[in-house]
């Protein structure tokens, strides 16, 4: 009968065997986890406030600006979120910084103004406006620029300022409905009922519902 000789580990090999499981465990156990970068958060904070997640949004923004304290577009896009919720002032406060941090942020300007015109400020929404139109910014942008601040001279009567604003608007951006709609609103209060019907029939073909009406109560 054949003996099993069975193979016995000494005792350095026992101990090099737990010492390498133990460094393992260490290994797997007690690194700590990677630290976002502040693009990464500010990348995180942009896809959830386009999904919707505004407070989540407005976390990692927080943690960017504890990491930059100087960083504009931070508190730009956590003054975005906060008028999102409706937190108008605190939105303001967020805008004003970035401007402070970057005087010529034409962002931070428009959504200080659109905070102004949620809040019936409508001087400091114009003021705004006129700001982020001075800065000549990025063609897209202009003719909102010029309708929303039509809007602002509209709600305080300034009808001369709101006309020149809304065809401004046109004339950058001919199928803008709503700029249509308004300035025929302004003629018909102007009693220049010819110019109101032509424009909200333009508007009417662009597809406003609100035109539609304007012309069948308006314009027989």
């Amino acid at each position: 009968m054949k003996t099993i000789i069975v193979p016995i580990c000494s005792t350095l090999c026992v101990m090099l065997l737990l010492g390498a499981r133990v460094a393992i465990g260490q290994t797997e156990t007690n690194d700590p986890p990677k630290e976002k970068t502040v693009l990464e958060l500010l990348n995180e904070g942009n896809a959830r406030y386009l999904r919707g997640d505004i407070l989540g949004s407005i976390k990692r923004y927080d943690a960017v600006i504890e990491k930059q304290p100087f960083s504009a577009i931070a508190f730009q896009k956590r003054g975005r979120s906060k008028r999102r919720m409706q937190n108008y002032q605190g939105a303001i406060k967020d805008y004003d910084k970035a401007i402070e941090l970057k005087p010529n942020f034409v962002n931070a300007y428009l959504g200080k103004a659109q905070a102004y015109l949620a809040l019936q400020n409508y001087n400091a929404a114009i003021k705004a406006y006129g700001r982020a139109v001075d800065m000549n910014p990025a063609k897209p942008y202009i003719p909102k620029i010029y309708y929303n601040r039509g809007l602002a001279h509209l709600e305080q009567k300034n009808y001369k300022e709101a006309l020149a604003d809304f065809s401004k608007a046109i004339e950058l951006n001919p199928k803008m409905d709503k700029a249509y709609l308004n300035r025929g609103n302004i003629y018909y209060q102007l009693n220049k009922g010819k110019k109101a019907c032509a424009d909200w029939i333009q508007a009417k073909e662009l597809g406003n519902e609100k035109a539609k009406l304007n012309l069948e109560r308006g314009c027989k």
